[in-house]
């Protein structure tokens, strides 16, 4: 299954049983698919755990350290989501990088729909990160209730809109 692309566009793959991106490359800027952190927010994002963040107002199914091994600096973190009670299936991933990128994967798939109709949402401005022959939506979403952090989901044929993605770390 592929979950998106990487900030240097490399394709990240779902293919070690779970979420995490495998084989793919960090880069130092947050670029497409990323968003950086203020400076006031990069210590609830370096201390977060399970039970300290939310999106959508869900915490995640899973949090997961990654370093070198997985391509990522020493520090960095992700995080999986699986929400199935808001009438729709939501599959999302986070990673944090300890330089203030946060980066996103996230897919929004209906349960009633045999096709399987996907909203692909990304981070990042949709005039610098959309692919070429593809429409999309652009919209901000915030982190503990500031900023207006820019997102974007696709249009193309069988994509659908998605809620923002707003995130709450404590």
């Amino acid at each position: 299954m592929i979950l998106g692309r990487t900030p240097a566009g490399l394709i990240k793959t779902k293919s070690d049983g779970g979420l995490r991106a495998v084989n793919c490359a960090c880069c130092g800027g947050c670029g497409c698919n990323g968003v950086a952190i203020p400076e006031n927010l990069r210590s609830l994002f370096e201390d977060a755990t399970i039970d300290s963040i939310t999106m959508w107002g869900y915490a995640p199914e899973d949090f997961f350290p990654l370093g070198p091994a997985e391509g990522y600096p020493e520090g960095s973190w992700g995080a999986d989501w699986f929400v199935t009670d808001v009438g729709f299936l939501i599959v999302a991933g986070l990673v944090y990088v300890p330089n203030g990128c946060l980066y996103a994967s996230q897919y929004m798939e209906y349960q009633d729909q045999d096709a399987g109709y996907n909203a692909s949402l990304a981070f990042g401005k949709i005039d610098e990160c959309i692919t070429p022959g593809f429409t999309g939506v652009a919209g901000t979403f915030t982190i503990n209730g500031a900023g207006e952090f820019p997102w974007y989901y696709l249009t193309q044929e069988f994509y659908t809109s998605s809620p923002p993605p707003n995130i709450v770390v404590s």
